[in-house]
């Protein structure tokens, strides 16, 4: 029977048994290292290992078998192809890790004066590094194209878990940050804010059990032992047909690195799939959204130039030192990522999307990572005037004397008031109630008004011209008042 790695053609859980072959032979070279006494070398595997593990925790890898990636993937075939091949260089690269001395490929990172037994190519150290990346790249992909919206998640687990106790937090936090703005208004945001608690939640109850190693113990996989010319595949002595892959590895694009086998070796075979099992229901992997995903991570042209104009307001909480984890959605990170603040503050921007739609015309309020992509939404969708008219203030009328000044006014309480005070004996209690009730109309507010705070804004402005002023300000603020008088604090 033909192999790819260690998991064979017949395996339910290929995935698995690969991955677990990964785990063992990193151990395996880490422990050889470590008696070679090269510690600059372990340091550097250890941390392709812990790589390696993040991935496997974050797709659920060695789950249980109910949740695990090998069941997610059961129904997709060229994603399941595309994680196997990556685990299979990975699992060849550290067959051929060690080099002899004179190899030209010898990676120099121990001290001089440490034993010198064997070098470590920097080939399949740069070949298992860079199949740690597309594994991360595909994992995100994976993670992120449920068919089900994120609405849809976070009501679904609000019905199974209680959060009423942050919803009371966040609707008092939001009444205490805008006194002013309309009801509708926050309870709307009040709903947002615990749709992204309720997400999270939901992401951390998620990742807790994709996390759980299995009850049963893992089935030992023979390791062969690691010799100098290949030779423990077998190729079933045919030709090997195409690839079955319903989608083609993406080109590596420039500037990141290709991972290659050390060794020149034959293609992994064909893989039939005989396990599967058509009769069940398929999973919420979207595969067309996967290979989306996919290339978008893969190809560094596709960036996103939006930037807030608010991110240098807002302080974003820093993952713990040395974590290489996010802490909000879990996803393995590089350091890149992690080490530089711009590309941190827009990952967790797409991972909470905090920019929602204001106005109450739509069912499910759409939310954005960019707020040059919310203002797009608001202009396109409710007009251009949407400052003005999303949860319009309310206003109560007086039927009596309407047309005239000081009649219209901003509560139900004030009319009924007005009506006792001015029409005192026109109309009885259940009257006066029946008026305040069908008296109310919906006004824009002003063109400079603010829907949250309800105050005036002013015209910005130009940041050239204001430059120019605060430099005049400053220059003047340093002459002497006539008569020498000096300002308070002037030396």
């Amino acid at each position: 029977m033909t192999t790819l790695g260690g998991a064979t053609l017949g395996d339910k859980e290929p995935i698995f048994e690969l991955a677990t072959e990964c785990e063992e032979r990193f151990d395996e070279q880490i422990r050889r290292l470590k008696a070679d006494g090269k510690p600059n070398s372990v340091a550097a595997l250890e941390e392709l290992r812990q790589r390696f593990a993040n991935w496997a925790a974050f797709l659920g890898v060695f789950a249980d078998p109910k949740v695990c990636l090998d069941r997610r993937l059961r129904h997709h075939v060229g994603i399941q192809d595309q994680v196997l091949r990556l685990l299979d260089i990975i699992v060849q690269n550290l067959a051929y890790l060690h080099q002899p001395d004179e190899s030209p490929d010898r990676m120099e990172i121990e001290p001089a004066e440490a034993p010198q037994h064997h070098g470590i190519s920097i080939e399949s150290l740069d070949a298992i590094s860079g199949a740690n990346d597309r594994l991360n790249h595909l994992g995100i992909a994976i993670r992120q194209s449920s068919v089900r919206s994120r609405t849809d998640k976070a009501r679904a687990f609000q019905q199974t878990f209680d959060v009423s106790s942050f919803q009371e937090v966040a609707y008092q936090a939001l009444k205490s940050f805008y006194p002013d703005a309309s009801e509708e208004l926050i309870r709307q945001l009040t709903r947002s804010m615990t749709e992204t608690y309720a997400l999270f939640l939901r992401c951390k109850s998620r990742q807790g059990m994709l996390q759980a190693p299995r009850e049963r113990p893992r089935t030992p996989t023979p390791l062969s032992d690691i010799a100098e010319e290949p030779g423990g595949e077998a190729d079933g002595g045919g030709t090997h047909a195409a690839s079955p892959m319903d989608v083609e590895m993406p080109a590596t694009p420039q500037g990141s690195r290709e991972p290659v086998a050390r060794t020149p070796r034959s293609p992994p075979p064909v893989r039939q799939h005989a396990w599967l099992v058509a009769s069940e229901k398929p999973t919420s992997v979207d595969s067309q959204e996967v290979m989306r995903r996919y290339n978008k991570l893969l190809n560094p042209s596709v960036k996103g130039t939006a930037k807030s104009i608010l991110v240098s307001h807002v302080d974003y909480l820093r993952p713990p030192k040395g974590s290489l984890n996010c802490q909000w959605c879990f996803t393995p990170l590089g350091v890149d990522v992690l080490s530089n603040e711009s590309k941190w503050q827009k990952h967790v921007n797409e991972d909470h999307r905090p920019y929602v739609c204001i106005s109450e015309k739509c069912a499910q309020p759409p939310r954005f990572a960019a707020s040059s992509e919310w203002f797009q939404h608001m202009l396109n969708n409710h007009g251009r005037n949407w400052h003005r008219e999303v949860h319009a203030p309310l206003l109560w009328v007086c039927p009596l004397c309407f047309g005239q000044e000081e009649t219209t006014f901003s509560k139900p309480a004030e009319l009924a008031d007005h009506l006792y005070a001015f029409h005192e004996g026109t109309f009885t209690d259940s009257q006066v109630q029946a008026i305040v009730q069908q008296s109310r109309i919906r006004s824009p507010r002003p063109r400079d008004a603010c829907p949250l705070c309800c105050l005036s804004m002013k015209q910005q402005e130009d940041p050239s011209t204001n430059e120019k002023a605060k430099a005049r300000r400053g220059s003047s603020a340093k002459q002497p008042f006539p008569g020498g008088v000096r300002l308070r604090g002037q030396p």
